[in-house]
């Protein structure tokens, strides 16, 4: 179920909702136009275009969707064949030191991000051991790693959105926000680009992710739900982006402390 919602809300905001605007913007300039089968073919080849957009970012996600199932599996059985092996070492050590070194392994590993956008769900292992877990340096650093490159990752998206919105024509807000007002509708379609690309590029997933691997380091409580609420909810512009960047960069050097 969870599944076919991600899927549908992905095509509506990647697809559905840039191309609508972009064919009802030509529909409505077609308008002008004064012979009839000219403006018929202009209207027509604008929907057209919509909908063949909307078909190929439905294939698109469906693809992109599948192959990220397809790497969650192959990570889960690669952990697991991994912390088999490493419990059969904890469970008959040869020495202490062999057992104390197989458990702090067998911790990163379940700690350990692949070199993947997408994250699996059991990327940081039980969230319900997490503030334990958090004693640790070694995985506080990695969360610390992980949350700067993530940073890092939307800076450089908000720089290059930054430079599609100083292109945009000013908006006069003496004007109505209508179908007349093209600057408007342009805008509000970049920012429904900034949207679906936000989510596409699998920011929000990796967000959420983090913040979940969090969600017991209870001194933090407040900084990580905050995040969480602001990747979920879709940043549409560059200050947003900057912003929520500059969030995750200041949650990464709290995180370098020990859980209070």
């Amino acid at each position: 179920m969870n599944w076919w919602i991600d899927f549908a809300l992905g095509v509506l905001l990647l697809a559905f909702i840039p191309f609508a605007l972009a064919a009802y913007g030509g529909h409505v300039a077609a308008d002008a136009i004064t012979d009839d089968h000219k403006r018929r073919a202009v209207k027509l080849t604008f929907w057209g275009m919509a909908f063949f957009g909307l078909f190929v970012a439905i294939v698109y996600q469906y693809r992109i969707m599948g192959t990220d199932d397809a790497r969650q599996v192959q990570t889960q059985n690669f952990q697991k064949d991994v912390n088999a092996r490493l419990d059969q070492i904890i469970n008959h050590p040869v020495s202490t030191e062999q057992q104390r070194q197989a458990t702090q392994l067998k911790q990163s590993v379940e700690a350990a991000n692949p070199a993947s956008p997408s994250l699996p769900k059991t990327l940081y292992g039980n969230v319900q051991e997490s503030k334990r877990s958090f004693e640790d340096q070694g995985i506080r650093q990695n969360m610390v790693r992980q949350l700067s490159v993530l940073s890092q990752e939307i800076l450089d998206f908000a720089q290059e959105r930054l430079k599609g919105e100083q292109a945009l024509p000013a908006v006069d807000p003496s004007l109505p926000t209508g179908k007349s007002n093209r600057p408007y509708i342009l805008r509000e379609e970049y920012f429904a680009q900034t949207k679906g690309k936000f989510h596409f590029n699998h920011y929000e997933f990796r967000c959420v992710q983090l913040m979940q691997a969090l969600s017991n380091r209870t001194d933090l409580a407040d900084e990580v739900t905050a995040v969480k609420n602001w990747c979920q909810q879709l940043p549409q512009d560059s200050i947003g982006l900057k912003s929520l960047s500059a969030n995750l960069a200041k949650l990464a050097q709290e995180v370098e402390e020990p859980p209070k």
